[in-house]
């Protein structure tokens, strides 16, 4: 009788919990299931009113702030040209090389993957180059115009990662971090 109420008791507590969503394992290895989690939060704006891309914005704003300030990574602006967000991972040596790594704001999907990218490179050894991380929108075209960028390798990411069963997926990934080392 005693377990039975404890049972009953544990099932109320937990369904009246609030639902978290799940953070991702933040692991040294990308998986398609992180990716998965920072797709479905960065897609989730897409409920919101139609037309309200202000809402959309602020969603993504915010989730992406969160997972930079999560992953200790100091978000830095580039005088106010690029509406956006950036992240630098310092190098561990003095590499002059630059490698930036662009996704787009309206492309959930690049913006998963960067996320994933830079999990791996902070779980893994650390470059001898700088490497930067740009969340923007089309404006990202003008990032030449920023101090010190002018010779970065720009990397993007391929865009049809959602048509890619999750062994591609990890594959692809781990290729484009590779590309960054």
């Amino acid at each position: 009788m005693r377990s039975s109420i404890h049972v009953l008791l544990m099932a109320g507590i937990l369904a009246a919990a609030p639902a978290v969503p799940a953070q991702t394992s933040y692991g040294p290895e990308i998986s398609a299931e992180d990716y998965g989690q920072h797709l479905w939060a960065l897609r989730a704006a897409g409920f919101s009113p139609p037309g309200d891309a202000a809402f959309a914005e602020q969603h993504t704003r915010a989730y992406l702030e969160t997972q930079l300030e999560r992953l200790g990574l100091l978000e830095i602006d580039c005088a106010g040209k690029v509406r956006g967000l950036q992240a630098v991972l310092p190098g561990t040596g003095s590499d002059p090389v630059q490698v930036l790594y662009l996704a787009q704001w309206q492309d959930a999907e690049r913006m998963a993957a960067l996320l994933e990218v830079i999990e791996r490179f902070l779980t893994q050894s650390r470059p001898k180059h700088e490497v930067t991380f740009l969340f923007a929108g089309a404006e990202a075209t003008r990032l030449a115009k920023c101090p010190g960028w002018q010779d970065a390798q720009v990397i993007t990411l391929p865009g049809d990662l959602g048509k890619l069963d999750a062994a591609a997926l990890v594959a692809t990934l781990n290729a484009l971090y590779m590309q960054g080392r």
